[in-house]
């Protein structure tokens, strides 16, 4: 069987089983989450957080996987005549930008002093805390537009030569 066909199968089993999961997830019936208060959680929630867990384990390993397999294989050959791009200069500009998404998140976090609100009414007034939260959630809106943009840019066509 060709890789592609391979690749094709596996995307569609797991859309297959994300879908189910959120399906059991949103129409399955609810749990009372604390005794005594009216806070609700679907019965499913620990089937979609072990599935995102599965699925980010698996990403982790085939990333591992994929990054020792392509450096033994592109040892002692120059990727920048394959490819046209400068490797290095991709690598260091992708990592630079993601801590640099960081910084910018955990700067415009600093100002922010209000407390994070948990489940069971309690408060996390830890001031590292919340700004770590605010960090990473202003790093994931920063990644997530620069990927839109150079998705657009790329499927525009303007940088073809």
């Amino acid at each position: 069987m060709k890789l592609e066909k391979i690749s094709n199968i596996v995307l569609l089993a797991l859309v297959a089983v994300i879908l189910v999961s959120f399906a059991l997830f949103y129409f399955v019936g609810y749990d009372d989450l604390l005794e005594g208060t009216d806070m609700q959680a679907p019965k499913n929630t620990g089937l979609l957080l072990y599935m995102q867990y599965t699925l980010f384990v698996i990403t982790a390993v085939a990333m591992v996987y994929s990054f020792v397999y392509n450096a033994l294989k592109s040892s002692g050959s120059d990727i920048a005549k394959s490819t046209g791009l400068p490797a290095n200069m991709v690598f260091y500009g992708t990592f630079g930008f993601a801590i640099a998404s960081l910084v910018i998140g955990y700067i415009l976090g600093m100002g922010s002093a209000e407390p994070i609100v948990d489940v069971t009414g309690a408060e996390t007034t830890s001031a590292v805390m919340v700004n770590v939260v605010d960090m990473f959630l202003y790093s994931i809106y920063i990644l997530s537009l620069a990927a839109f943009v150079a998705v657009g840019v790329s499927l525009s066509g303007i940088l073809k030569k």
